[in-house]
C-alpha cells in the first residue's frame, strides 16, 4: 500500500501527459508492478533455502534429535520465505521506480523534440 501512495500521484502526473492509448498501456504495466507482492521470489528462495538445508542435513553427521531437525527445518523454511519476499518486494519497487523514470525521460525528450 505504501508504494501506491508513494507512486500513485507521480504515476498520474506522468500518465496524464501521454496520449490516451499509450497511457492505458503504461497504466496496466505500472499497476502490475504496484501490485507485485514479492511472493514469486519468496517461493523460489524458500524452496532453494529449504532444499539446501535438507541436503546439508542429510550429508551432515551431527547428533540432533528428530524434533531438533524439524524445528531447524521450520526455521530455515520461514526465514528463507521472509527473506525472499523482502527481496521480491524490493525488486518490484525498483522496477517500478525505473519504469517511472523511463516514462519521465520519454516525456522530457518528447517535449524537447516538440520545442
Amino acid at each position: 500500500m505504501i508504494a501506491k501512495k508513494r507512486y500513485g500521484q507521480r504515476a498520474k502526473d506522468i500518465l496524464i501527459r501521454l496520449e490516451p492509448a499509450e497511457a492505458q498501456i503504461w497504466r496496466i504495466k505500472l499497476e502490475k508492478l504496484q501490485a507485485d507482492c514479492g511472493c514469486g521470489v519468496g517461493a523460489v528462495l524458500m524452496i532453494a533455502g529449504f532444499s539446501t538445508w535438507v541436503l546439508y542435513t542429510a550429508m551432515e553427521h551431527a547428533e540432533r534429535t528428530l524434533g531438533a531437525n524439524i524445528l531447524l527445518g521450520l526455521g530455515v523454511l520461514i526465514a528463507s520465505a521472509a527473506i525472499g519476499k523482502a527481496i521480491g518486494l524490493f525488486i518490484a519497487r525498483l522496477r517500478l521506480e525505473l519504469m517511472l523514470r523511463k516514462l519521465e525521460q520519454k516525456i522530457i525528450s518528447g517535449a524537447a523534440s516538440h520545442s
